[in-house]
């Protein structure tokens, strides 16, 4: 009787169960739970041995990125340009080669321009630099998100 029981049981709500795993699926599939879609909160990710420092980046209610790198290398780096794309917006900084130290953080650096989003608009900032050291050149590619003016 009582595997009569759970057998009519697993039949009369399997469907349901498959249901919500096909709809929960559809959302993954969709980006619902992307950070990107619902802005939680600000970070970045990518990035090489010159990276954004953490909480070093902000975008203001004008447009403008304001960025700071931390060198994390074992050399001394130099940072040659850092290019910056928001919504098909691409903007470029020119660092000139300026030689950021084992260890320490850049100048902030202004993009402006960025952005024409107001303020409390999520943003994702695409970030392409090219630094290197003596010898050679690298590049790197990350993102940084947040919230604009705060």
């Amino acid at each position: 009787m009582k595997a009569q029981s759970s057998v009519e049981f697993i039949m009369n709500y399997s469907w349901m169960l498959a249901i919500v795993g096909v709809v929960i699926a559809a959302l993954f599939a969709l980006g619902f739970f992307n950070q990107d879609v619902w802005g939680l909160g600000s970070g970045k990710s990518g990035f090489g041995d010159l990276a954004p420092m953490d909480g070093g980046w902000k975008v203001d209610e004008n447009g403008t990125l304001f960025l700071k790198f931390r060198n994390n290398a074992d050399a001394d780096l130099k940072l040659w340009d850092v290019n910056a794309n928001l919504r098909n917006v691409a903007k470029s900084y020119d660092y000139g080669g300026s030689v950021i130290k084992s260890g320490n953080d850049s100048s902030v650096i202004n993009i402006t321009g960025v952005s024409t989003m107001k303020k409390g608009d999520y943003y994702s900032i695409n970030i392409n630099m090219t630094y290197g050291t003596v010898d050679i050149n690298f590049t790197s590619e990350g993102k940084v998100w947040g919230v604009i003016g705060s």
